[in-house]
Parts: structure tokens; C-alpha cells; sequence
């Protein structure tokens, strides 16, 4: 977290540090963004490739994340992980893992205020610990597609997920 440079290796051991002893059932990942704005397109294309391929409740929330929240809320998972394209300053495609609290109102997401008011609701609602697995956007221009770098980043983001939160992963050795 923060701006020191970070590589794949090291967002993985933080995922797993931050979901150490939690089953991959007890964790809602939530992706959203609007594939027709560029690299807002992230976290649908993260659903997409990750569909059957955890063992983690997976939601697409695309435009609308916030229909999820109650059927997140349900569930009362331990970790929610939101999925999102945020700019916080990154090289495009960066990825990063923010903490609920890094979550800034003054446009921070590509989605305005919705990011901040989502994870603060899950936090409170179901007391589930908020993270967020953000990608840094090169464009997010209407009738774009994922920017090279993006792709990258998808790519990226679902061997981290599936490799922590994948069918067969455990509390102890995959989370």
C-alpha cells in the first residue's frame, strides 16, 4: 500500500496476509465498472474470467454495484473484496490492494463517491473487513476498450484471486 513500488509477488503476500485463516466461502468478491468507458471495464472483465473458477462468492455488479449490497450483505462474509479500476496515481495497469480507509470522496474511483460509500456500508452492515483490489486506468473514454496495459492487469488480478480464493484453496495454505 502507499506509493512505494510493488510488483505482483508483493500484492500477493498481501492478499494472503490479509485473508490468512479466512475460507474462500466466507469471502464476497464484488466487481464492477462500465466496460463501454475503457479500463472502467476492469472489474467486469475480472468477473468474467474468474466465473467458476473460485470457490469465493463472485458478483458482477457492472454499472450498478450497489444491487449486490444486500445479497453481499446476506451472506455476511468475512472479506468483502471490491474490484474496481481507481485512480490513485499508478502506472496504468498498476494493481493495487487498498485498505477501506484509503478510500478517498474526491474521486479516487473511476465511480465517484459510490467506492467509499460501498465499503464503508459493507463495513457496517455485515462487519465484513473491506479491501480493494484497484487497477489504475490509462482511459476510461466512452467506447473504448481494455487498454493494453489493462489486459495485463486482468490477467494478473485473476491468477492472484484464483490462486488464493480458487477451488480447493484452504484457510491455512491457498488464503
Amino acid at each position: 500500500m502507499g506509493s512505494v513500488a510493488r510488483n505482483e509477488d508483493d500484492e500477493l503476500e498481501e492478499l494472503r496476509k490479509r485473508l490468512r485463516r479466512v475460507p474462500p466461502r466466507r469471502v464476497a468478491v464484488l466487481c464492477m465498472g462500465n466496460p463501454a468507458r475503457g479500463d472502467d471495464g476492469f472489474g467486469p472483465a475480472v468477473a468474467r474470467a474468474l466465473h467458476g473458477r473460485i470457490d469465493a462468492h463472485l458478483f458482477d455488479g457492472g454499472l450498478a454495484p450497489e444491487n449486490d449490497l444486500p445479497r453481499v450483505s446476506a451472506l455476511r462474509p468475512a472479506v468483502s473484496i471490491i474490484v474496481d479500476a481507481v485512480h490513485f496515481g499508478g502506472q496504468p495497469g498498476t494493481l493495487r490492494l487498498l485498505g477501506a480507509d484509503e478510500l478517498r470522496e474526491d474521486g479516487v474511483s473511476t465511480h465517484s463517491t459510490a467506492l467509499p460509500v460501498m465499503a464503508r456500508f459493507l463495513e457496517a452492515d455485515c462487519g465484513s473487513r473491506v479491501l480493494v483490489l484497484a487497477a489504475q486506468p490509462a482511459t476510461t473514454t466512452w467506447g473504448n476498450s481494455l487498454s493494453p496495459e489493462m489486459t495485463r492487469a486482468v490477467s494478473t488480478a485473476v491468477r492472484l484471486l484464483v490462486q488464493l480464493l480458487g477451488r480447493g484453496a484452504d484457510a491455512e495454505g491457498g488464503a
